[in-house]
């Protein structure tokens, strides 16, 4: 039970940071006690769209600024050229399990969003049409399946009208697949998992194709609820293309995402791949900390096992996976009591408006780490603990669409810290 890194989370920041570990030979394990996060996102990956309510289109000039405008921001501590290493190095790890990646250079780009909000993105899978601000496209068609609840073109049109006017005509449909005749559920029960394994049981392309098709009048793009599978999902896409003559672009639905699930699922295959051990459906609990040093771990399954390591990091995750809590006295980080930034009165956590394009002050708040991301516990530094992803304090990646992209550069950058010190230490 000792390891050379001890990875708490199993999120995108976790994955990131254990994957970079293993690949330099380090004895990794991984201990995440739920469904990875992926699960319910988009599937692209979100560098830097909006910063203090205003659009980002440029997002590594505004990041290069941020020692200067923004120095508690965790980019700020990366710092612009670890966060492009960061994300040259998780498009090359997602080709290698084949989710292939594009962008558009140094700019954002636009995807069509489950309610017909166009959001900025860094890269998107392949399956997802790129869009411009001031896009060419004169007409898109948004297609359903008939029953099928969680995406719903009504609702998106008056999105894209609001954003669009009338320089783009906007169609919807909705086809009904033969496929649902074999199964006694009704389709309004549906997910997009349930319809990706419906599919998968038959032949059904040529059927959908031919259905599109009629649907779309003429449209330039066709944007379709993502239903036709995770990894095998691509390929189903491509070829659907390809009978239906249309362009194609997949919109992840309500979770669960299959583009979303299509990232978690190669991350852990390649954690796997390398040997890392992961702890499945366990939680650690508490640490066992001595001279500014954890040493180590226990968790709810293991009961008095230890687990030891030289170096760990924590990749908890923010309110939605519990790495924070919040009280009626305070937001503390919920495994270690590790030292917070966060405000101390309860009516300074939120604006007074619910939809304020400015961030509620509670989503920025999270871990105070040192430019190393090492935590402090009641002011002293813990050097061997680091701290990455959503747990961390100084950005709201809701409001400023940079999830994906703090946790991967976040996850990077404490591998890159730990291997150094691997490093020194093998050399003695």
């Amino acid at each position: 039970m000792k390891y050379d890194a001890l990875i708490i989370g199993g999120g995108t920041a976790g994955l990131s940071c254990a994957i970079r570990c293993l690949e330099a030979g380090m004895k990794t394990a991984l201990i995440s006690e739920g469904q990875n996060a992926l699960h319910f996102a988009s599937g692209s990956l979100d560098l830097l769209g909006a910063l203090d309510g205003e659009p980002v289109h440029r997002p590594f000039q505004v990041i290069e600024k941020m020692a200067e405008t923004r120095p508690n921001h965790p980019y700020a501590c990366v710092g612009v050229n670890r966060v492009r290493d960061a994300m040259n190095w998780m498009a090359g790890l997602l080709g290698a399990e084949g989710i292939e990646m594009d962008g558009e250079g140094e700019s954002n780009h636009l995807r069509l969003g489950t309610l017909g909000v166009m959001r900025p993105t860094w890269l998107s899978q392949k399956t997802v049409k790129r869009l411009q601000p001031h896009t060419n496209l004169k007409s898109v068609a948004l297609i359903t399946i008939d029953g099928f609840r969680d995406f719903q073109p009504a609702l998106a049109v008056a999105a894209l009208r609001k954003q669009f006017g009338d320089k783009l005509k906007i169609t919807t449909g909705s086809i009904d697949l033969d496929a649902f005749k074999t199964v006694k559920r009704n389709p309004c029960e549906f997910r997009s998992s349930d319809i990706a394994y419906i599919l998968q049981q038959g032949d059904y392309l040529a059927e959908i194709a031919k259905k599109l098709r009629n649907q779309a009048q003429g449209a330039d793009l066709v944007a379709i609820p993502s239903v036709l599978g995770v990894k095998e999902g691509i390929a189903m896409q491509q070829s659907l293309e390809l009978q239906s003559g249309l362009k194609l672009t997949e919109v992840p639905t309500m979770p669960p995402s299959l583009p979303g699930i299509r990232l978690a699922d190669a991350l852990k295959a390649r954690f796997q791949a390398l040997g890392g051990v992961l702890l499945q459906g366990d939680r650690v609990i508490s640490g066992e900390f001595e001279q500014g040093q954890l040493k180590s771990v226990m968790t709810r399954q293991q009961g008095d096992q230890r687990f030891r390591a030289d170096h760990f990091v924590l990749a908890s995750g923010s309110y939605f996976s519990k790495g924070l809590v919040g009280d009626r006295q305070q937001i503390r980080e919920a495994i270690f009591g590790l030292d917070v930034i966060a405000p101390v009165a309860r009516n300074e956590w939120h604006s007074e408006k619910f939809f304020d394009p400015m961030s509620h002050p509670f989503m920025d708040a999270g871990v105070e780490t040192n430019q190393f991301l090492n935590p402090s516990l009641q002011g002293e530094v813990i050097d061997n603990l680091y701290c990455v992803g959503s747990v961390l304090s100084g950005y709201d990646p809701v409001k400023e669409g940079s999830g994906s992209g703090v946790a991967a550069s976040t996850g990077f950058y404490a591998a890159e810290q730990i291997l150094e010190n691997w490093r020194k230490k093998e050399a003695v």
